[in-house]
């Protein structure tokens, strides 16, 4: 067995094993809620004992992640969190784009293979790791590598650093906590050995919303119309919870979190950023990803163009009324800010223009934003001035 790495966090305790394929130090931090039992199925599975894991796990999730269950029951901000994912211990070969930005296994759990040093972006060069907005577009940011089945150890760092910025039960949503993280003793690029993640996640057998959506949902196209509509009030809540807090997820697509009982579940927090409350090219990014998402996810019902249509609109219109709730004067400043932010009247922030006109027409009387009308538009505030010269300086 090699020798000890230095831990990456100095408390965590550090557990070795070395009877599978990978040698493996597992790291324990001072909160983690695993039993002994949860730790030796994960470090049966991290290192490949047998060569194959498949009695081991109960799915898999996502392109490099595998879900089990948790021996005891631990909670996010009132959410319970029985399950865990593994992230970072191998691969499956065939996968279908679910949403703009993530892609789901859709070979058998068999055909798993173990991670490899392999550069991954070489065979799926479309996927993305983030977002950003250049000239006025979302764009995705490439990478130059990425280990196929595993983590680079300055990506955990950054995963396990972020995602304890916002599990401090201060939000409407719940999070995942680091349970426990691992590094291959025998498998390195460059100067960084790779390495998996352990977070807790509501239930294995759970799908996320985007699976759920697609392969789980039962009911009629009205049925699914009010789903999408549900959910996305509740996402557009959160999105404004977030950038009221001051930062941006960035990857808030549709497979990246859960619904447990109204309330979000929310994976994958490397991408966060904070932001300033003006700049609102960067809050873009939060809102315009869902409703991308939603776009890709219809094209895999078998719907007719027009209930396909319905309902991308309907998810749009349920977001924005979470993001501004029935506050009229906040939705009309973040539309001028919109419109400064990206130069005149350009619509390339947001592909739903129309359904924030609609919201201003039919729920605040509002006339259209188009040529400067509402700037010129008493303020909604009552004071009797312009909205330019009142709540929209």
């Amino acid at each position: 067995m090699k020798d000890i790495l230095i831990p990456l966090e100095p408390d965590s305790e550090i557990v070795k094993y070395g009877s599978g394929l990978y040698q493996v130090q597992l790291e324990l931090p001072t909160t983690t809620s695993l039993t002994q039992t949860d730790v030796d199925r994960i470090l049966q599975i991290a290192s490949w004992e047998g060569g194959n894991i498949r009695d081991k796990i109960n799915g898999y999730e996502g392109m490099r992640s595998v879900v089990i269950d948790k021996e005891n029951v631990s909670y996010s901000n009132g959410t319970p969190l029985r399950g865990l994912q593994v992230s970072g211990i191998g691969y499956v070969p065939t996968m279908k784009k679910v949403t703009p930005q993530a892609f789901i296994a859709t070979s058998p759990v068999e055909t798993m293979q173990p991670p490899s040093t392999e550069n991954f972006l070489s065979t799926f060069p479309q996927v993305g790791a983030t977002t950003s907005i250049v000239n006025g577009r979302i764009v995705p940011e490439k990478r130059d590598y990425a280990p196929t089945g595993a983590y680079a150890e300055s990506e955990m760092r950054r995963k396990i650093a972020k995602t304890r910025e916002v599990n401090d039960g201060r939000f409407g949503f719940s999070v995942p906590a680091v349970e426990a993280y691992g590094r291959y003793l025998n498998m390195t690029h460059g100067d960084e050995h790779l390495g998996f993640l352990v977070f807790s996640i509501p239930d294995p057998t759970l799908p996320r919303f985007a699976e759920y959506t697609t392969k789980n949902f039962k009911g009629t196209v009205n049925d699914l119309n009010q789903y999408m509509f549900t959910s996305a009030n509740t996402l557009g809540r959160t999105a404004r919870e977030m950038h009221d807090a001051g930062f941006v997820h960035r990857q808030l697509h549709l497979a990246n979190f859960y619904t447990v009982n109204g309330k979000l579940h929310i994976m994958d927090w490397s991408t966060k950023l904070p932001v300033a409350p003006n700049d609102m090219r960067t809050r873009t990014i939060d809102i315009r990803i869902p409703q991308q998402s939603v776009e890709t996810l219809m094209g895999l019902y078998l719907l007719q163009p027009d209930e396909a249509s319905l309902i991308s609109i309907t998810f749009s219109t349920g977001m924005m009324q979470g993001y501004f709730g029935d506050d009229k004067i906040d939705l009309l400043q973040y539309l001028n800010r919109m419109v400064k932010a990206f130069g005149g009247t350009s619509t390339s922030f947001i592909d739903d223009r129309a359904v924030i006109e609609s919201l201003m027409a039919e729920r605040f009387g509002l006339r259209s934003f188009r040529d400067g009308n509402v700037r010129n538009h008493p303020c909604p505030c009552g004071s009797g001035s312009k909205f330019k010269k009142c709540h929209g300086k």
